[in-house]
């Protein structure tokens, strides 16, 4: 059974990312989670293990970001064929932060994601994915590469229709 808590991480957890080598793992100590710009910060369960966490964090104007300090234990991550994966955060954590946002009057949304081996591959496969559980009355418009925070990143508007 899945389950979403707001809450922060458990410190136990950020500490096996601190010593991991998760590639973004500086990006997940309690200061660098930017818990204090986030309007909710979500953790993903699976009964009682902890599957990851996302957060929906105010942006510029009457913006929010989806999934933002995303993290996905590596015992959840998958790297199947496309068809049989389960990508956790577009599954569950996103349609929970965009009902969040919609009820404090949001319209406007996005994700981004750092640019790696498969620029624009892995964004139009996201956005296919995610379409499938997106909230009623909300659309995905990918907008290209943008720098967000010093960090050239793929960016995908999520709308409200």
């Amino acid at each position: 059974m899945f389950k979403i808590i707001e809450d922060k991480p458990p410190q136990w957890l950020l500490d096996n990312i601190a010593s991991s080598t998760d590639k973004l793992k500086s990006n997940y100590t309690l200061e660098r989670l930017k818990l204090e710009q986030m309007i909710c910060f979500c953790m993903l369960y699976e009964d009682e293990k902890i599957i990851g966490f996302s957060g929906l964090q105010k942006f510029e104007g009457n913006t929010a970001r989806v999934n933002s300090r995303c993290y996905i234990t590596p015992e959840y991550r998958q790297y199947k064929v496309r068809s049989e994966r389960i990508r956790y955060p577009w599954k569950y954590l996103a349609p929970y932060q965009i009902k969040v946002a919609e009820n404090l009057g949001y319209t406007k949304l996005f994700w981004s994601t750092e640019l790696y081996k498969r620029p624009e591959k892995t964004m139009n496969l996201t956005i296919e994915y995610a379409s499938q559980y997106i909230p009623k009355g909300w659309q995905y418009k990918r907008l290209g590469h943008k720098v967000i925070n010093g960090v050239k990143q793929e960016v995908c508007e999520i709308l409200k229709s």
